[in-house]
């Protein structure tokens, strides 16, 4: 599993990772096919691409690039961060949720260290909520904001479940394997920036 940032790489340098994994026998996948292939303990190398928050410059930039290359992606919303500077608009967003390739997730109400507020089930739950109101469909997946296992708890993974989140993404620097799949509430991703 592997997350891909631009908003520290050129067009260019986007481009030339997406082929590096190409070039090293990966295939590209949407996150249903992945927790699926988690499940069946699939050989095959995959990637999936994933952005967090909603920044408008993956929007206006990287989005063509995937779709280009026919790549499936994943954004994870911050739903705080909606119609904000910087970050795309419900409009964008229902846009964007319309592309075939692309898939959905909930990254929270307002970004926070889930380990430290005490709302975290609200967070969890209501960004969620909102996403489907405003997609119209379920939203199945989460990436925890900081994602490190500092701003994470046990309580906190089993709140996704009851959320009602197929699986939940962090961001440990390492690749999915059968130790880090026996947790589908606490999945690595690298995170590329």
């Amino acid at each position: 599993m592997d997350e891909l940032d631009t908003c520290q790489h050129t067009l260019e340098q986007f481009k030339k990772s997406l082929e590096c994994y190409i070039n090293q026998s990966y295939i590209f996948v949407n996150i249903d096919t992945a927790l699926k292939m988690i499940r069946e303990k699939s050989e095959q190398k995959f990637a999936v691409v994933t952005f967090d928050d909603v920044p408008l410059d993956a929007y206006e930039k990287a989005v063509p690039v995937l779709l280009s290359m026919q790549i499936p992606f994943t954004f994870f919303i911050t739903t705080g961060y909606i119609g904000t500077e910087g970050f795309m608009t419900e409009a964008q967003l229902k846009k964007l949720d319309n592309q075939e390739l692309c898939t959905i997730g909930a990254h929270t109400k307002s970004h926070p260290m889930l380990r430290k507020v005490s709302n975290s089930f609200e967070e969890l739950k209501e960004s969620k909520e909102i996403l489907e109101r405003l997609l119209g469909h379920p939203v199945d997946y989460l990436a925890y904001p900081f994602g490190r296992q500092s701003s994470i708890s046990h309580k906190v993974m089993k709140q996704a479940e009851k959320a009602g989140y197929k699986c939940a993404f962090g961001t440990i620097d390492a690749t999915i394997n059968d130790l880090s799949s026996k947790s589908l509430y606490y999945l690595p991703r690298i995170v590329r920036k």
